[in-house]
């Protein structure tokens, strides 16, 4: 077997475990990086003496974080595992050092207020929807038409496979703005339909006869980039979504003129999202179900957080005494 047929065989193997796309992306990098390392030789020759011994060099030569170790280890792990058949021992170098537990950065609500009265441009719908809901970045961006059920005041959350993972509900205030976008965006597909650009990009698991689907308004994205795009060194363009970095770096610009200290992002308007509405009397487990987590012990985290600020707060009765 050549190391280019491995590394198909470890591709299809990641996607049948259904695993996500940047999942698939690190994982087949890990590979790489592990082959280039001992020289491309075959890695049936190699055994964990030779992880052992790339692990390592990450970690005194590369100054790799212990979370890149792990990464790098469950990577290389997965492919002994599934594509040679062998397992691998424990490997003492990724063992973790005990850290101070770090709580999510959070804003206050007027401060998320003012941020979002400050976002503009192509950021504000997708950054409001984000805080109104609790989705991720790229949950929110990769809404598809049909996906926006204003009947039943639903939006429909896919993971990277495409397939429906939750509901959350749709914001009253943001109806008539996403309404608005609707409509944009099918003048924006008909114009595109008539200049016979590919498909929307479809998952790769998905048979030709479903990728069709692609061609639907049904599928068009609910925010769609403004620029085309060549993938796969296709001279063909493709319409693909907005990116997340456009909606940080607008975040970024509307904290600077809001005169908010905190460095924003999309990541840290889901978790003030968490915060707020536990701090409303939310129950944690219905909150858990609105941000997706498999574990609850990812949403006790807010709790935790929650805790650690009131400890903070102090009585207007012993400010007097001051």
């Amino acid at each position: 077997m050549m190391t280019q047929n491995l590394e198909e065989q470890l591709r299809q193997a990641i996607r049948e475990k259904k695993h996500a796309r940047r999942t698939e992306e690190a994982y087949l990098d890990w590979y790489r990086r592990f082959v280039a390392f001992h020289g491309q030789r075959h890695p049936s020759r190699l055994s964990a003496a030779e992880v052992n011994h790339f692990l390592i060099h990450l970690k005194l030569q590369r100054k790799a974080a212990d979370a890149t170790l792990l990464q790098a280890q469950h990577a290389l792990g997965f492919f002994f595992r599934e594509i040679l058949h062998r397992d691998l021992p424990e490997l003492r170098v990724t063992q973790r050092v005990r850290r101070e537990k770090r709580f999510p950065t959070v804003l206050s609500q007027e401060e998320a207020q003012r941020l979002l009265e400050t976002v503009t441009g192509e950021a504000a719908l997708p950054s409001r929807l984000i805080y109104g809901t609790g989705m991720r970045v790229n949950e929110a961006l990769r809404l598809r038409s049909q996906d926006v059920d204003f009947e039943e005041g639903t939006l429909a959350v896919r993971g990277e496979d495409e397939q429906v993972q939750r509901e959350v509900l749709l914001p009253k205030v943001l109806e008539g703005a996403l309404r608005e976008q609707l409509a944009f965006n099918r003048r924006l597909f008909e114009a595109d339909r008539r200049e016979c650009f590919l498909p929307l990009p479809m998952p790769d698991h998905m048979d030709g006869s479903v990728a069709l689907l692609g061609q639907t308004w049904e599928w068009f994205w609910v925010f769609p980039s403004k620029h085309l795009a060549h993938e796969g060194g296709s001279t063909k363009a493709i319409r693909n979504h907005l990116h997340a970095n456009s909606v940080n770096r607008c975040l970024r610009e509307a904290a600077k003129l809001a005169n908010i200290a905190t460095r924003p992002s999309a990541a840290i308007l889901r978790h003030s999202y968490a915060l707020h509405l536990l701090m409303s009397g939310v129950h944690l487990d219905d909150l858990q179900k609105a941000l997706g987590h498999r574990d609850r012990r990812t949403t006790e985290v807010y709790r935790q957080l929650m805790k650690e600020l009131r400890k903070k707060l102090e009585s207007p009765l012993d400010l007097f005494a001051a």
